[in-house]
């Protein structure tokens, strides 16, 4: 431990130099935070210019053909434990819940990479995530203003690099195999570039998230994903200026706002909808509606 003489003398010092010359303040400064949605702010110009790149995407996705992963209904919760008590507000992921933790930021997609499949063989994309806001554990790594990687199942492959994760493959021709098609999770869709989105994290790596579920501990470097309960994560609604949850329809190969009051009354879709009313009475504020 340093010696508590050394950081007094160091701190006399500053103040005395402090003193001695006292720099000019310019009150006509304006100075910018990220929760700034003025025309100028660095967020809002970064809204648009994801918004305008995300629509050349949409229209590179409507060309591919399209594999979907899950149920066709709202949210694919029979599966889930119908005694668990899932987070159903933002404050629950700060870990009084069951143990449940995340960390609860607000931002837009403004681009998506390839990633190596996991170790299951799925498909993964990672995609760029610029925080507007953190709203849990920002005491400990302050993310706004910065651009992390989150790791989202779904993305584009091809048939053949499909094929090599079923057992007793069936031959496919060359040309075939070549073939691009884009897989996606029906009740989880990737966020497109231009998305604002509401969502709670963790780091993906398996030491970074021990670090993170242990001792709060992350990186702003860290890949992210989605945290665990995954009650929350919603797409803000430019024209009702609400945040959503949303699901791919395989009809349209687009995503649309699914309603929460409907399929399973189970203890997740109960807390997912708690969740998003918490969301949208308390923080919708955060996302750009132009």
């Amino acid at each position: 431990m340093r010696k508590v003489t050394l950081a007094v003398g160091l701190f006399a010092i500053f103040l005395a130099g402090c003193s001695m010359q006292q720099p000019a303040v310019n009150r006509n400064h304006k100075t910018e935070t990220v929760q700034d949605h003025s025309k100028s702010s660095h967020y809002y110009q970064a809204v648009l210019a994801a918004q305008k790149k995300g629509s050349e995407q949409r229209q590179t996705l409507a060309a591919v053909t399209k594999q979907y992963i899950g149920r066709t209904d709202s949210d694919a919760s029979s599966n889930r434990d119908s005694v668990m008590v899932y987070p159903g507000k933002v404050k629950a992921y700060t870990g009084r819940v069951r143990g449940y933790k995340g960390i609860v930021v607000s931002g837009v997609v403004t681009n998506w990479h390839s990633h190596a499949r996991s170790a299951n063989h799925e498909v993964l994309t990672e995609y760029e995530l610029l925080v507007n806001r953190q709203l849990t554990f920002r005491a400990k790594q302050n993310l706004e203003g910065t651009t992390i990687k989150v790791l989202h199942l779904g993305g584009y492959t091809t048939i053949g690099d499909q094929m090599d994760g079923v057992p007793d493959k069936p031959q496919v021709a060359a040309a075939e195999s070549e073939k691009v098609v884009f897989t996606e999770h029906i009740s989880s869709p990737l966020p497109r570039i231009g998305d604002q989105i509401f969502i709670a994290l963790v780091p993906n790596d398996r030491q970074a998230n021990l670090n993170f579920h242990n001792q709060n501990r992350f990186s702003k470097t860290d890949i992210f994903s989605l945290a665990a309960g995954d009650t929350c994560y919603f797409f803000f609604n430019k024209q009702t200026k609400q945040y959503e949850a949303r699901i791919a329809d395989p009809e349209t190969g687009q995503l649309k706002a699914t309603n929460l009051n409907s399929g399973e009354d189970d203890a997740y879709q109960k807390a997912r909808r708690g969740m998003l009313a918490d969301v949208n009475r308390h923080y919708r504020t955060t996302a750009i509606s132009k």
